[in-house]
């Protein structure tokens, strides 16, 4: 499914997350520099990869899973050993620094 700019443009403004100005402007933007919409607006720092991948994942109701996390774990030495996706229940996972202590909750 393609979501076209004018979708786009729906679900940004009328989530509160861009403003009728910025959303025009970077429309403007990505057209002169032969780019995709959302490609821009993550490159300028005008949204986070995580927000928008989360807003199109809700619009096409499907699972948003944030590949980021687990990338930079490896960086760190730390390796997941498995990991679930699926399902229609969502989980939270903390982390805490200070004594490396992992709670995972599901959300319902």
């Amino acid at each position: 499914m393609i979501i076209t700019p004018s979708q786009l443009k729906i679900l940004l403004v009328g989530s509160n997350l861009l403003s009728d100005e910025v959303f025009t402007k970077s429309l403007e933007g990505a057209k002169k520099e032969n780019v995709e919409l959302g490609e821009y607006m993550v490159n300028k720092g005008i949204l986070s990869d995580t927000n928008l991948g989360q807003l199109l994942a809700n619009f096409l109701r499907i699972n948003y899973v944030n590949l980021s996390a687990k990338k930079y774990l490896g960086e760190l030495g730390i390796y997941i050993e498995s990991e679930d996706i699926g399902g229609t229940i969502g989980r939270n996972a903390k982390l805490q620094l200070s004594n490396g202590l992992l709670s995972v909750s599901s959300v319902m």
